[in-house]
């Protein structure tokens, strides 16, 4: 199986520079167990105060529902953040490794905490790739898999 890298531009992944202007996601998540697949669409709209990278996303699945969230990204460190959301329990892990950023986090859904396992790397300046693992007490729910793309 080739490396995930092999597809991706080489040059580091820096958050504040990739979420500088308005961010469209098409992707999906696949439940593993079920082999249902759902399909998300996210427009992310971010700002930077220098500090802080805040990512107002709204979401829409192919099940008709939708969700508004608010990933806050607080910088701590030369390519390393603590990031927050209003639906996360404690404090997600965000850094720089190589040309990817890796992200932990658990997220309360349906009245219960999922961890998610995360990386997102370049394809260009313009377009990112996210994939992400959905585990409930180390077992291995679901898949997400986003393109991410710069829509100015």
């Amino acid at each position: 199986m080739k490396d995930m890298t092999d597809a991706f531009a080489p040059k580091p992944l820096v958050l504040e520079e990739f979420f500088s202007a308005p961010v469209r996601v098409e992707g999906t998540f696949l439940n593993v167990w079920s082999r249902v697949r759902l399909g998300i669409v996210i427009e992310i709209v971010p700002a930077w105060d220098g500090r802080v990278l805040s990512l107002d996303e709204r979401f829409t699945y192919s099940d008709g529902t939708a969700d508004h969230k608010v990933w806050r990204l607080e910088k701590t460190g030369a390519g390393t953040y603590a990031g927050s959301r209003e639906d996360m329990i404690g404090t997600g892990r965000v850094w720089t490794e190589d040309s990817a950023v890796r992200l932990s986090y658990v997220l309360l859904l349906a009245g219960m905490g999922f961890t998610f396992d995360e990386t997102m790397m370049l394809r260009d300046d313009a377009t990112m790739y996210a994939r992400s693992t959905v585990k409930k007490w180390g077992i291995l729910i679901g898949r997400v898999e986003l393109t991410m793309r710069r829509t100015s």
